[in-house]
């Protein structure tokens, strides 16, 4: 039998009564409120705790179950099965997404302008040598909303980029360097803008799992999981699309053979793509 500790954070009430028994809570009521949000109780956890090489972590949101239609039962049986055989499981809220964009900072510059120059200069300020134009990523090496469980040698890795770039923000904002606001949602709402240091860390995960080795699993939602709509057409010959995008993706990464390459984006050329109006 596999070992877990699947945490899920809360922040109030209202979150802690959205959680799933099946899960550890993780209290984040007392934090420090400047625009961290669950980063700062993932990275709290892993600097204090000491981890076991052969048990599954997690650090997932109160929302996890509703946006990734897996509950905590499910979950443990998922990890049962595959613990042998895996040391990452990635749980989607958006396929969608994943398969058609080449990876999460070009998806994530639609939704958080600047994005991908943000994560870039962070890159090169601390020697890590990526450029982020030349990363694609696929259903088995990208994932949303850090909705990732994964073993000892997987966290270790993420921690290590996570205090660089805590402690590169915090210089920054020592300096009296303004961390850019981005949008989250309908831009015209205020409240709605938030520093982009949050949106910059939930794409950690895929940047480990890009340049590591991990044996992955995720479940596959490309077969009958519900299409994001307000970007794409909801047709099967859309779907089939997306489908071959990923597999595209996934050939390239792991054969580099640049006819994969042209043959993603032949394809993705032929994706009505509706942009979101922000």
């Amino acid at each position: 039998m596999a070992k877990f500790q699947i945490y899920q954070i809360y922040y109030d009430k209202n979150s802690f009564d959205m959680l799933d028994d099946g899960f550890i809570p993780l209290d984040n009521t007392i934090s420090t409120n400047r625009g961290w949000f669950e980063f700062e109780p993932i990275l709290n956890y892993l600097n204090k705790s000491h981890l076991e090489d052969d048990t599954w972590y997690g650090f997932l949101s109160p929302k996890f179950v509703g946006k990734s239609c897996v509950n905590s039962k499910q979950v443990k049986e998922l990890l049962n099965q595959q613990d042998q055989y895996a040391d990452v499981a990635l749980f989607h809220t958006d396929w969608t997404q994943i398969c058609y964009f080449k990876n999460p900072w070009e998806q994530g510059d639609i939704w958080h302008p600047g994005l991908k120059s943000f994560s870039q200069k962070f890159f090169d300020y601390i020697g890590f040598i990526i450029d982020l134009d030349d990363i694609y990523t696929d259903m088995t090496s990208s994932v949303f909303s850090n909705y990732i469980i994964a073993k000892k040698k997987f966290w270790m890795e993420w921690k290590i980029i996570s205090n660089k770039f805590y402690s590169y923000v915090e210089e920054l904002e020592s300096i009296g360097s303004d961390i850019q606001l981005t949008s989250y949602g309908d831009r015209s709402v205020t409240s709605n803008m938030y520093p982009i240091k949050a949106f910059v860390q939930e794409r950690f995960a895929p940047l480990v799992l890009a340049k590591n080795s991990f044996k992955v699993m995720a479940i596959d939602h490309s077969f009958g999981g519900a299409l994001n709509t307000p970007l794409f057409s909801n047709t099967v010959a859309v779907r089939e699309l997306l489908k071959k995008c990923d597999f595209l993706k996934n050939q390239y990464r792991t054969t580099s053979n640049p006819q994969f390459l042209k043959d993603y984006y032949d394809t993705r050329s032929k994706i009505k793509f509706i942009a979101p109006v922000l």
